[in-house]
């Protein structure tokens, strides 16, 4: 984007915007990579624009959700900022960060990271400790919280692929909107674990990046006419 020295916040997220939307129309990508430069802030000494780190934090989160919305997998990284007082610098970097951070969907299958210290050695010795039966018993009740969540999201999704029109495909965002998800760019955990188990059980067919539809045994499944 070639824009006039000065550009502010408004001018500059329209612009964006509309470039966005030009590039992933010339895809289809593999991967997108996002130079989230500090230089556009309003205080910098040798960027030209003029945004605000307000602006500049929607213009990470625009970027951000409309890459993540066509299904793309984003490699971020800082690139410029050159502020007279370093830490506002850091604060746009880290702004970046956080919008980043906020966004990241755990791996299916990949448990999230645990203190690598023995039990005993936890926190202050003794507080808080449940005796093992009653652990247990909250451990398989939350389990099978989870598992009865899972059944339902494969059954929305499967409901909700077996009425596309056309040739069956549907993107992930328009997938978990379909699936009733309050927010399809950022699905709940529960989508995001169900979908890779259908797809592993066959049920789901993955046709290309980010893109799905129900298969023979996913009709099977759902009760539903091959």
């Amino acid at each position: 984007m070639d824009l006039p020295t000065g550009t502010a916040d408004a001018g500059y997220l329209t612009a964006l915007e509309e470039a966005l939307a030009a590039a992933l129309a010339a895809g289809p990508f593999d991967i997108a990579f996002y130079l989230a430069g500090a230089d556009p802030w309003e205080g910098d000494r040798l960027g030209r624009l003029c945004l605000t780190k307000p602006g500049l934090r929607r213009r990470d989160a625009l970027v951000l959700d409309t890459l993540r919305g066509a299904g793309l997998p984003v490699c971020v990284v800082l690139a410029g900022g050159y502020a007279p007082d370093l830490t506002d610098t850091v604060d746009i970097n880290s702004a970046t960060a956080t919008e980043v951070a906020a966004r990241v969907v755990e791996p299916a299958g990949i448990e999230p990271a645990t203190s690598a210290l023995p039990k005993a050695d936890r926190g202050l010795a003794g507080a808080n400790r449940q005796p093992q039966d009653s652990a247990q018993t909250v451990k398989d009740e939350g389990t099978m919280q989870s598992d009865t969540a899972q059944d339902v999201s494969e059954s929305a999704i499967l409901g909700a692929l077996r009425v596309t029109e056309g040739d069956g495909v549907m993107a992930t965002a328009d997938l978990a909107r379909a699936c009733g998800e309050k927010s399809p760019t950022d699905p709940s955990g529960t989508f995001r674990r169900a979908l890779p188990r259908l797809v592993e059980a066959e049920k789901v067919e993955k046709v290309k990046r980010g893109h799905y539809r129900i298969t023979a045994a996913g009709r099977d499944a759902a009760g539903l006419p091959l």
